[in-house]
């Protein structure tokens, strides 16, 4: 974009961030010299990125699960397992390999999974644990 000092004087704050979020250099003659605005490049786009602690569990278990073909299964297991949850399924495959997966409809499933969590369950995993307590569910007459 090419604009005169006095374009320039009249509209400085608009064109400034005009330069700022394009990144287009902004030229303006004066007295017939060119001069040029120029965003100063902050390095990559990713050297800005702001680091998150999003991942609660190990990044290897999101990483190799080889052990299964199926995409709905590594789903299933890398969303328990950035959340370091237990997973109730019936699948082999994912009972074999998931060390928090289980599958029991006794009355110790609830003991069994606290010992498989190794650590004080928190609220949330608490109410999921009485959801998943066969005690705590209504009786069908």
């Amino acid at each position: 974009m090419t604009v005169t000092a006095s374009q320039l004087r009249g509209n400085i704050y608009r064109l400034l961030d005009q330069v700022a979020e394009t990144g287009r250099p902004l030229v303006i003659h004066r007295h017939g010299h060119e001069l040029k605005i120029v965003p100063v490049s902050s390095g990559a786009k990713l050297d800005r990125l702001v680091k998150r602690d999003c991942i609660v569990g190990d990044p290897e278990l999101l990483v190799h699960h080889d052990w299964t073909r199926d995409l709905y299964d590594r789903m299933i297991v890398a969303h328990a397992a950035v959340r370091n949850l237990p997973l109730l399924t019936k699948d082999d495959t994912i009972l074999a390999h998931y060390r928090k997966a289980f599958w029991d409809t006794q009355k110790s499933s609830k003991l069994k999974l606290k010992r498989r969590l190794h650590h004080q369950p928190s609220l949330a995993e608490e109410r999921w644990l009485s959801a998943v307590d066969p005690e705590s569910w209504p009786k069908l007459d």
